[in-house]
């Protein structure tokens, strides 16, 4: 998607500062979805910035989709007659963009982690125990658990 944003005419003329947060969550993708092991686990000191980064990462490929429907696929031709109409358009919705992603990041570790320990105490969320994590084993990955545990 970014890469038919960049090859499409508006997508090199328009300013780069528009797109830096999704170009920051491209980057933050990979270490932030390793860190997403921390969220359904019982380490609750990393939870708050892993939530944090993950709501960010969101938000910001929601921007993306948003854009590659806009520039690349040709939407603006819906409502946009010139390129100046885009631009002003762009750029000004650009810095919205940034307060929405402050502030989806600001709620989900305000109120996002709270909700999370609520969830887990409650046991919503299925817990490893010590010899499943050493042998790397997953619950219901295989159809033979899956078997023996409808049978039972």
């Amino acid at each position: 998607m970014l890469g038919a944003y960049f090859i499409h005419p508006y997508g090199r003329q328009l300013p780069l500062w528009t797109i830096l947060d999704i170009l920051v969550a491209l980057i933050a993708i990979y270490p932030v979805a390793k860190l997403g092991n921390y969220l359904f686990g019982n380490n609750t000191k990393r939870l708050a910035v892993t939530l944090a980064l993950v709501s960010f990462v969101c938000i910001a490929t929601d921007s993306l989709v948003r854009v590659f429907l806009l520039v690349p696929c040709g939407l603006y031709t819906l409502f946009f007659d010139s390129y100046a109409g885009v631009e002003a358009v762009f750029v000004g919705a650009a810095a919205s963009s940034y307060i929405e992603d402050a502030i989806v990041t600001t709620v989900s570790f305000v109120a996002g982690v709270p909700i999370l320990l609520a969830a887990s105490k409650l046991g919503m969320f299925p817990q490893k125990n010590r010899q499943e994590k050493e042998q790397g084993y997953a619950p219901f990955t295989d159809s033979n658990s899956i078997l023996k545990k409808g049978n039972s």
